[in-house]
């Protein structure tokens, strides 16, 4: 939420206009209010996909969240639709998306003629410099599945 909030700060700087602004919600995770007062009417919140996480919050629970968001699949494919519509009805230069797997399934559905950004710390887990900790074999290949999923169909990638 904050690099959203930095990223608007520095789109007004340079004078660009800020359409709409798509933030991820589930019954886990909800919009704060200091982050919808910021953007104010430009908010859009949308479903996006949860981890469900163990119960001293410490860790998560990998194959109940795999579980748990394919129960959600019917409403993930309305809101990239809700939200592929809206983003053509808008026609922006460009869309950036802060590594939210709905994100990335409209980046696939949009014109062709929107740059399309994908922005994430994870990103920098597939820098060739970058080592892994010892253990931990599936999150490690489900993050660089996830890594996939997110930035194909971008035209440009930051790491953060």
């Amino acid at each position: 939420m904050s690099q959203a909030m930095a990223l608007k700060q520095f789109l007004d700087r340079h004078h660009h206009n800020l359409l709409a602004v798509f933030p991820g919600t589930s019954p886990f995770r909800k919009v704060p209010e200091y982050f919808l007062q910021f953007f104010r009417e430009k908010t859009r919140p949308f479903n996006s996909p949860d981890f469900i996480t163990r119960k001293n919050r410490k860790g998560i629970c990998i194959f109940k969240s795999i579980a748990y968001n394919l129960t959600k699949t019917l409403t993930f494919r309305k809101e990239i639709k809700r939200i592929t519509d809206e983003i053509i009805r808008l026609n922006p230069d460009f869309v950036i998306n802060f590594y939210d797997p709905v994100g990335a399934l409209v980046i696939r559905r949009i014109p062709d003629r929107i740059t399309t950004v994908a922005i994430s710390h994870h990103f920098y887990f597939a820098h060739h410099d970058f080592i892994y900790p010892k253990g931990f074999p599936v999150q490690k290949m489900l993050l660089k599945v996830l890594n996939r999923i997110i930035r194909k169909g971008c035209d440009r990638v930051g790491a953060l």
